[in-house]
């Protein structure tokens, strides 16, 4: 394994690391890494996937819930601009009844609205490319915004992720930016996690 050579334990876009399989993986095609190429990450629509908790945004996460994989999207508000964060995108979890718990951007949900919840740590934040799956950001840490419960996850809460295409130079130091199957995979280190937007019952769709 190798650590981005900034990370310290705490710093908030550098939770980020290379890992080598002991065996390549055939039976999957990898997604391809987002490019500072393919232009801004923000506004774009994400796509979150992982394993961790489910729930609603009205009463936040089941604890009991991880362990089933999972997918969420929500729309990449912020990149690069929070509260000292450095090399991350940040999303927020729009309520569809009250527009007041947004936080940036649009205070529309999108149909699969959702935020990161204990459980997703490491998972991956796709966006679409030309119809061709890319690989942007890797969960890496949530944040409570309006009501004082930290350990809610629900509307109005904030997400955010490793931004890959910040990363792209010390990538290709080690692995070439169109790898071989299996060969090598990013991984997060920090805490990061996943909701599903709810009315007051949760969604479980995998």
């Amino acid at each position: 394994m190798v650590r981005s050579p900034d990370w310290d334990g705490s710093k908030r876009g550098y939770d980020l690391a290379l890992i080598r399989l002991e065996s390549p993986v055939t039976s999957i095609t990898p997604a391809t890494l987002y490019l500072p190429g393919d232009g801004s990450e923000l506004g774009q629509l994400a796509y979150m996937v992982g394993y961790g908790a489910t729930g609603t945004g009205l009463s936040g996460y089941d604890p009991w819930s991880s362990g089933t994989k999972r997918a969420a999207t929500n729309v990449i508000d912020l990149i690069d601009e929070y509260s000292g964060f450095q090399h991350v995108m940040v999303v927020d979890f729009d309520n569809p009844d009250n527009p007041d718990d947004n936080y940036t951007g649009s205070p529309i949900p999108t149909e699969l609205e959702g935020l990161l919840a204990p459980g997703d740590s490491g998972g991956g934040t796709f966006i679409q490319v030309n119809g061709e799956w890319k690989l942007a950001g890797i969960h890496s840490f949530t944040v409570e915004v309006w009501d004082g419960d930290r350990n809610s996850r629900d509307y109005g809460d904030l997400g955010g992720f490793v931004r890959v295409s910040r990363h792209i130079d010390w990538i290709s130091q080690y692995v070439p930016l169109i790898p071989e199957p299996g060969t090598l995979t990013l991984l997060a280190l920090g805490s990061a996690m996943l909701l599903r937007r709810g009315r007051g019952q949760p969604t479980s769709r995998g």
